[in-house]
């Protein structure tokens, strides 16, 4: 069968009916994913409002994302009264994805309907939204069969243990993957194309994640009932710097693992970087790269990042770095950095 999927309360408290978390600690009600005021974050509030207004969504995201947390966003944006149902379409059993999704094998339409039958996702997710992660991994039958749906704007519903069958509204279908839409059966590629929306990855909204990591952090800190943490410009400025393969899901991890280390009020550049798995944040160079070749580039791709967060002035980034100006030019010049001329040019 799919997977049926849960919102993950883990990244987010549920704020109470006067907008505090229960520790009393205000909270904001956005998701983790559109909260900041970078470029990026905007378009994609304001795509949202566009989206909620189409009969069917494609989302292209990045793991790690929080594709369901945009997904719940655009349901809400919708007003829609029916509920939200997730489903993951991660390889799964063919033959028990049509009894899933409708509750009934592949059959005739009714008068022109698909039919489906309760229980079944689609008849709980009527006049709301059925969001399906990695829509492309749906059984091209499937998808096929819900772009019928889709075309006909409603859909047959029989209930359990009844012969009659009624129509309903169909539901808002939000597809999330990061393929490309030739993964797509064309009677459903045809609904998608009308709105896809693409989610920027963390490391092109460098400015949200000083916003972000403190939500996160308050969050943490919240959950294990201990004092609060604030962020010192340094371990912000490591944050930015870092790439995030992962995106949110890393940045959760690595801040978890921080607080933990901490033993002071404040999380210090040190604990980031003690917290961080540098081996999987930054790219790894060919296995028949040496050792000290891989130090090397990591030294060079981590060095080149703090200098750009800081407008190459070396001051700034040399105390980031915890060195001495004199000491980051000399290493700026071992490893092929040109800090003079790329700040001339900027």
């Amino acid at each position: 069968r799919l997977m049926r999927t849960e919102m993950d309360s883990s990244k987010r408290r549920a704020p109470t009916s006067d907008g505090t978390s229960s520790g009393g600690t205000e909270v904001s009600r956005q998701p983790d994913v559109l909260c900041g005021e970078s470029g990026a974050v905007r378009r994609l509030r304001g795509a949202l409002a566009t989206a909620a207004q189409a009969s069917c969504v494609r989302l292209l995201a990045e793991p790690g994302m929080d594709v369901a947390d945009i997904a719940e966003a655009i349901h809400v944006a919708s007003g829609r009264p029916g509920a939200l149902v997730a489903v993951n379409a991660a390889p799964s059993d063919p033959s028990a994805v049509e009894y899933t999704l409708f509750g009934t094998e592949i059959g005739r339409p009714l008068d022109g309907l698909e039919i489906a039958q309760s229980p079944g996702l689609l008849v709980e997710a009527a006049n709301g939204t059925l969001f399906v992660e990695r829509l492309g991994d749906l059984p091209v039958a499937t998808q096929a069969r819900l772009g019928r749906v889709l075309a006909n704007g409603t859909l047959g519903v029989r209930r359990a243990g009844e012969g009659r069958a009624e129509s309903a509204m169909m539901s808002l279908v939000v597809g999330g993957h990061d393929r490309d839409s030739s993964d797509v059966a064309p009677a459903l590629r045809v609904h998608l194309d009308r709105a896809t929306i693409v989610v920027a990855p963390l490391r092109q909204r460098a400015e949200d994640i000083p916003v972000i990591a403190d939500r996160i952090v308050d969050r943490l800190c919240a959950a294990a009932e201990i004092g609060a943490r604030s962020m010192t410009s340094g371990a912000s400025a490591v944050l930015r710097a870092l790439p995030w393969p992962g995106n949110l899901d890393d940045l959760r991890a690595v801040l978890a693992q921080a607080i933990e280390r901490s033993e002071h009020e404040t999380i210090r550049l040190e604990d980031i970087v003690a917290a961080a798995r540098f081996d999987r944040l930054f790219p790894v160079p060919v296995p028949a790269a040496t050792l000290r070749a891989a130090r090397r580039q990591f030294e060079r791709e981590y060095i080149s990042r703090v200098l750009a967060y800081h407008g190459w002035a070396v001051r700034d980034a040399a105390r980031t770095l915890g060195i001495e100006r004199t000491n980051l030019y000399r290493k700026a010049r071992e490893l092929g950095i040109a800090v003079t001329r790329v700040r001339q040019l900027s």
